[in-house]
């Protein structure tokens, strides 16, 4: 009876009781970084020394991933070739790997139509898109607090509202 118990414990031991020495990356983020590249970061993780990280991007119009960079600090440029997709970050130590638990992805977002208005014209008249929820709004180009928010606005060229734009 000694015995069969002793076998059991062991084996349990050796498929299910394995300690975890690593974690995943967390807090995944994406920017441009110039016109064609994307800049991808990611905080390390908070256990484990990672061998490597491996960032995978998987276009729109393909149906897997494929490893585009490996690097060794956590930070990766990419250049998607034109594509959108989505892009996956993990964590290698040794011949395991910790993937994030959410992917990033470069698709546009669709928004319903607004109005923005000259910029002399109305206080709507810059546009911008919020970095964290990719949905667009306009903004008013006569506060101050708006600068970093805007990304264009328009304009006839002209004082007043009255001309063509």
């Amino acid at each position: 009876m000694v015995q069969v118990c002793f076998s059991v414990a062991f084996l349990c031991c050796l498929t299910g009781c394995r300690s975890s020495n690593g974690s995943p990356p967390t807090d995944v983020k994406l920017a441009a970084d110039t016109d064609s590249t994307v800049k991808l970061t990611w905080t390390a993780p908070s256990t484990g020394a990672p061998s490597k990280y491996e960032v995978s991007f998987r276009a729109v119009d393909e149906s897997a991933y494929a490893v585009v960079a490996t690097v060794y600090s956590p930070e990766a440029t990419h250049d998607p070739v034109g594509k959108t997709g989505t892009y996956k970050v993990a964590v290698v130590s040794g011949s395991t790997r910790y993937e994030a638990p959410d992917s990033i992805s470069t698709v546009p977002v669709a928004t319903s139509p607004i109005t923005l208005y000259e910029l002399s014209a109305n206080d709507s008249s810059g546009y911008g898109w919020n970095r964290d929820s990719g949905f667009g709004r306009t903004y008013s180009m006569a506060r101050v607090a708006s600068v970093d928010s805007v990304d264009f606005f328009t304009s006839d060229w002209q004082s007043g509202a009255n001309g063509d734009t």
